[in-house]
Formats: structure tokens, sequence, C-alpha cells
């Protein structure tokens, strides 16, 4: 079982964007912000999971930082900084 999860997360690739989103739509509720859609070069995203998110208070702007893999399988690393009123994807990883 370890193997074939080892192996499936070495066949993956992960890419470091640092690029802003062109928009994105972001559910705002009981204090927590989930992404559900947005267009990043050229193409529009709908996520279908919120893996994970997580808040880096240590830096200037606070730092929100989000998992959500999307329809067509990429799980895509986004990030808000407090402030700044655009987001961006930091990393990709494709299947």
């Amino acid at each position: 079982m370890l193997a074939s999860l080892l192996s499936l997360v070495n066949d993956m690739e992960e890419k470091r964007l640092e690029e802003p989103l062109r928009k994105i739509l972001v559910l705002f509720e009981k204090g927590i912000i989930r992404p559900v859609s947005f267009q990043w070069s050229n193409r529009n995203y709908t996520v279908i999971s919120n893996n994970m998110w997580w808040v880096d208070r240590k830096v200037r702007p606070i730092r929100y930082g989000f998992s959500v893999t999307v329809k067509s399988g990429e799980t895509f690393q986004l990030c808000y900084k407090e402030g700044d009123p655009l987001w961006y994807v930091e990393t990709v990883i494709l299947p």
C-alpha cells in the first residue's frame, strides 16, 4: 500500500508559479474562506475539494493559503495576502 502511494506521488509533477489569478470566486461563511472557482492562464477551474487551509501570521502582511483540487484533477495551492486585492497561484500539482 505504501509503495503504491509513493509511486503515485513520484509520478506527479509539481510546478512553482507564484502568478496572480485573473478572477476568483470565494465563499466567506462563518469565518471560513473557501475558494469556489477561479480563472488562471485563460482557463476556468471549478474547485471540487478544499483540501486544507492555513494562516501564516509570521509574515506581514498575513498570508492565507489554500490547497484545492479542481475538476480536471490538478491540485493548486492558492494564496491571499491580507490587504492585497489579488490572489495568487503558488503551485500546481499535475496528476
